[in-house]
């Protein structure tokens, strides 16, 4: 833990210029690697990022466990995961678990319930603003109503 303050510095500015899904900094950290507060402020940070590239990520029920071990099955388990939208969501070990990145998949019981609730609201928001901002898809062909045209022949 001896380098907990500085690892903690360098994912903290990395995330500030860079999007979850892109920060190298990120890979391979443990929770055991830092003090409590240190650790505290990189989720804080990496919340804050997921956040700002709301509209890159949604929450999803995944298959975590695809059931198949040594040739039987045992039933599927799935989770409720945050996702980035370049999260691979086909690979699964030779155990059945599925292969995580942690920088494109949170699990939602490692996400404290304020923060969780926060992601929400904000997924929300993105997506009401992305349908306020699409104007609505016509049936028809060249973009009409569909109404008359006048001469009522095709």
């Amino acid at each position: 833990m001896t380098n907990s303050k500085e690892l903690k510095e360098k994912i903290i500015r990395e995330l500030a210029v860079k999007n979850l899904a892109n920060a190298e900094s990120v890979v391979g950290i443990r929770r055991d690697d830092f003090t409590s507060e240190d650790f505290q402020e990189i989720h804080w940070a990496i919340h804050e990022n997921v956040k700002r590239h709301i509209n890159e990520w949604r929450i999803e029920e995944v298959i975590t466990f695809n059931g198949h071990y040594g040739g039987d099955f045992y039933g599927e388990m799935k989770k409720i995961m945050l996702l980035h939208q370049s999260a691979d969501l086909s690979k699964y070990d030779e155990l059945g678990s599925l292969v995580t990145d942690p920088r494109k998949m949170i699990f939602k019981e490692t996400y404290p319930v304020e923060q969780w609730i926060e992601v929400e609201q904000a997924l929300s928001q993105s997506q009401q603003q992305t349908q306020i901002e699409q104007p609505p898809k016509s049936n028809f062909p060249f973009g009409g109503s569909g109404g008359s045209s006048g001469s009522g022949k095709y």
